[in-house]
């Protein structure tokens, strides 16, 4: 008896021994699995981070490309960081009015993140625009502002100067929280000058040009989007279509006039400068009917009568304001200038007006001078180096300077000042290539605060 119950208890023991060490492998078993788990989950986090961050990288890239260029990024692809680090990033853009919707994915392996974008359009503004130089204030109430008290538009104080280098010059500064009709002289704005390293190309950044010879310089193309605009040759400075009637010729050294009869209004009219007529001294003195035209010429034009609703493309154009007021009109005007365009005279008469502003565009140089009191309400957009104002005169909209050695001398006692209100007037007339104007000033960091980003 005693020996069947010694043989139960050993094979109880051997049961239970076989039940613990099953029960060790199982507990092993687990803590391999489990092990194994926190390995896989580890590893999906480390994905997971990488892939975020490149999705991060991908949106703010793509920010950054709107910010500078003011335009929605081009697809663009890439990887961030470097070995077992290493993650892709893809992003693309679609524009919509003033936005960009961008949207951007980051991914490893079979892992990815993927956020969004809505980014406006915007682009820096203040009174003056360049890429860098000089600017010499030199009249006692000289000033660029970046407000305007007669502005109906709600961007408050912008820059008096924004520029993509240190300004040399002669001037004073004043950081001002509110808006003066008659501003101190010197760089008057929230801040009087804000320094843009990332300014480029300025025609890129206000018009729509795309740089098809991909040489980095817009200027030319914008000619050939005025070209195809208007329906002429804005860097030949030719037209083909014109009627018999509205054509015109100037053979002699000294002046011309030209009466355009009323029959070309609404039509296209053309003025050859051969011959003895130069196109620096010969002046083509405009006659007759001035309204409802788009004149070009590769001579001097001379205007010293009432103009609306008129676009001239010229080599040289001269305003001359004893006697004439120049309205953009309903439709717009367009004044563009291969060389230089001038606004001279004694009478104080005004180019523009707040209702009816112009785009005045010089592929050299402006100048402004003579006695009265002169307003030009409008967008001055310079492609050289000078711009001279010895006139008492009120610029209400903005002034952009291609150069990065810019030379503005102020000697009289003019004003720059920004005005929203005229600029989306421009707009609102001119439209394309002009991009839309919006308050924003170019921020990445304002920007990223208003878009709605989504993570899934």
């Amino acid at each position: 008896m005693y020996e069947n119950m010694y043989k139960n208890e050993q094979g109880f023991v051997m049961i239970s021994a076989l039940a613990i060490v099953a029960l060790l492998l199982a507990l092993a078993g687990a803590a391999m699995i489990m092990s194994e788990l926190g390995h896989l989950s580890l590893s999906s986090e480390k994905r997971y981070q990488l892939a975020n961050w490149a999705a991060e990288y991908a949106v703010y890239d793509g920010v950054n490309y709107a910010v500078e260029y003011a335009a929605c990024p081009p697809n663009k692809s890439g990887t961030v960081g470097t070995g077992f680090n290493q993650a892709n990033y893809i992003y693309y853009s679609v524009a919509a009015a003033d936005y960009c919707f961008i949207h951007g994915k980051g991914s490893i392996g079979n892992g990815s993140v993927v956020k969004t974008l809505v980014v406006p359009k915007t682009a820096a503004w203040g009174g003056m625009v360049t890429r860098g130089g000089t600017i010499n204030l030199q009249g006692n109430a000289a000033a660029i502002a970046g407000c305007d008290t007669s502005d109906t538009s709600s961007c408050g104080i912008m820059p008096g100067v924004i520029s993509g280098s240190e300004l040399g010059g002669n001037y004073g500064t004043t950081a001002t929280t509110t808006c003066a009709a008659n501003p101190v002289g010197g760089l008057v704005g929230s801040p009087p000058m804000l320094i843009d390293p990332s300014l480029g190309d300025l025609f890129a950044r206000y018009f729509d040009v795309t740089d098809t010879d991909s040489d980095g310089v817009f200027w030319d193309d914008l000619q050939n989007t005025l070209s195809a605009k208007f329906g002429i040759d804005a860097a030949g400075l030719t037209s083909d279509g014109t009627d018999a009637a509205c054509q015109f010729t100037c053979t002699t050294a000294t002046s011309c006039t030209i009466t355009l009869p009323a029959s070309c209004d609404n039509k296209k009219a053309y003025i050859a400068c051969t011959g003895s007529c130069s196109p620096s001294a010969t002046n083509l003195l405009l006659q007759g009917s001035l309204n409802n035209k788009t004149i070009v010429s590769d001579g001097h034009i001379y205007i010293d009568s009432n103009m609306a609703n008129t676009n001239v493309f010229s080599n040289n154009i001269t305003l001359d304001l004893t006697n004439e007021t120049v309205a953009g009109g309903t439709a717009g005007s367009t004044l563009y200038a291969a060389g230089t365009i001038t606004a001279a005279g004694n009478g104080g008469r005004n180019i523009g007006t707040a209702s009816d502003p112009l785009i005045i565009l010089a592929g050299n140089s402006f100048a402004a001078g003579g006695s009265g009191n002169s307003t030009l309400c409008g967008l001055i957009a310079t492609n050289g180096t000078g711009m001279e104002i010895t006139g008492s005169y009120e610029i209400k909209g903005a002034l952009i300077n291609n150069s990065t050695s810019a030379l503005l001398n102020n000697t009289g006692n003019a004003d720059i000042k920004f005005n929203m209100g005229i600029l989306k007037e421009v707009y609102a007339q001119f439209g394309n290539p002009f991009k839309r104007p919006t308050c924003g000033g170019g921020n990445i960091n304002s920007t990223i605060q208003n878009t709605k980003l989504t993570v899934y």
